[in-house]
């Protein structure tokens, strides 16, 4: 089990609650490490499992947890149900991103026997406490924010656009190391 997700369930364990469904991109990178645009995680004391469509699949199956193949968006609820009767307790949730549509299958995964409670506030808190690694990891991100700020100013010519230079500023920053963007660049 990875570091933050060991960190998750003692969270977890702190505040009564037995088991948590992550599925927001960011839940899922701090406890699985790897950036997912989707998918379902059901973490709690002694198991973990992760549900994911194919295009993850392969590379999660390295994870030191359990792996299931979702092929059909559908079968996420009848997985859930399988797993979610075997939990006693209080399940935690994201109020703010699962929809009314979800949470009511997977109430009804459940047939009852689990009482759901938000839980978004534990995790984002969680993911503010920032180790090693991601100190380093912003470190990294504000040096090559620096660098393509210099970049850019090398740009600047009367007749450029600002989306012109928010192009070549995107370009520099993949070229140079950059895996994503947090949003769009202000020029």
């Amino acid at each position: 089990v990875t570091e933050h997700l060991s960190k998750a369930i003692t969270l977890l364990k702190e505040h009564g609650v037995s088991a948590a469904l992550l599925q927001t991109p960011p839940d899922l990178l701090y406890c699985t490490g790897l950036d997912l645009s989707q998918g379902t995680l059901l973490v709690g004391s002694g198991f973990s499992t992760l549900f994911l469509d194919g295009r993850y699949f392969e590379v999660a199956k390295k994870l030191p947890l359990d792996v299931v193949l979702i092929k059909d968006p559908n079968d996420l609820y009848s997985n859930l149900e399988r797993v979610l009767k075997t939990i006693p307790g209080k399940i935690g949730f994201n109020p703010q991103t699962l929809c009314v549509a979800a949470h009511e299958k997977i109430l009804a995964c459940c047939k009852g026997k689990t009482h759901f409670v938000p839980s978004s506030a534990y995790f984002a808190d969680l993911r503010r406490q920032k180790d090693t690694d991601e100190i380093e990891a912003i470190s990294r991100s504000c040096a090559l924010c620096e660098k393509g700020l210099r970049f850019l100013l090398g740009e600047i010519r009367r007749g450029v656009t600002e989306k012109a230079l928010a192009s070549k500023l995107k370009v520099f920053w993949f070229e140079n190391g950059a895996q994503s963007l947090s949003f769009e660049p202000i020029i």
